[in-house]
């Protein structure tokens, strides 16, 4: 399954890059750097597609992976659910 995480967005390195912060399920911040095409807008919010890895309903959050590491090292986090919207992939 694939979700949009809500991120904030900043300029990056070169004009089609973004460095992106997507808050874990603790309010800490990942960051990414990612080309600019992946981001999804919707409404004032941007989103960046993510792959879910697990659903914890107790928490109401999900397991997501990046597709690679964060400036922090982690490649896998907890979001909250309520921080996400579905995301169909194209075919």
């Amino acid at each position: 399954m694939m979700i949009g995480v809500e991120c904030e967005v900043r300029p990056g390195l070169r004009e089609s890059e973004r460095g992106i912060a997507i808050p874990d399920y603790h309010g800490r911040k990942e960051r990414i750097r990612i080309e600019a095409d992946y981001l999804r807008h919707v409404g004032d919010k941007t989103y960046f597609p993510i792959h879910v890895i697990y659903e914890h309903e107790p928490t109401n959050s999900y397991l997501v992976e990046l597709p690679f590491e964060a400036d922090s090292g982690k490649w896998r986090f907890f979001v909250r659910k309520e921080n996400t919207i579905p995301i169909e992939i194209p075919r």
